[in-house]
């Protein structure tokens, strides 16, 4: 079975990781609580009850917090077979990883701002 490291998640997200655990995958779950509008409070709860490993992170921004946030929890970063992420910063934790099926993982480029029409309406 595999190996897969979920980087946050949304309510989806969270069914995913229950499926791929009814099914006998090892999961790792990194949470952020700068993030906890994505799901309930209890919803937020339920992958870290079902992860294999999961543990909080502060920065995610910091791309050494976010895999020394994956060394503490106590997971092996080199049988990660695979990193899931609904935030950008998950293709960076997937690029630092030696993963099968990553390598081409990236950040989503930035949004083209609104720019007003003619007359400053939009």
């Amino acid at each position: 079975m595999s190996h897969l490291l979920f980087v946050e998640s949304t309510g989806l997200g969270v069914q995913a990781l229950a499926h791929l655990k009814q099914s006998g995958h090892t999961v790792t779950y990194l949470h952020c609580p700068l993030y906890d509008f994505t799901a309930t409070p209890a919803r937020r709860r339920e992958p870290i009850r079902l992860a294999d490993q999961a543990a909080p992170f502060a920065d995610p921004l910091d791309g050494d917090v976010v895999y020394g946030t994956l060394l503490a929890s106590g997971a092996d970063p080199g049988s990660v077979d695979a990193v899931l992420s609904t935030l950008g910063y998950g293709a960076q934790v997937a690029a630092d990883l030696p993963a099968r099926g990553t390598s081409s993982a990236r950040p989503l480029p930035r949004p083209t701002p609104l720019r007003p029409r003619a007359g400053g309406d939009r």
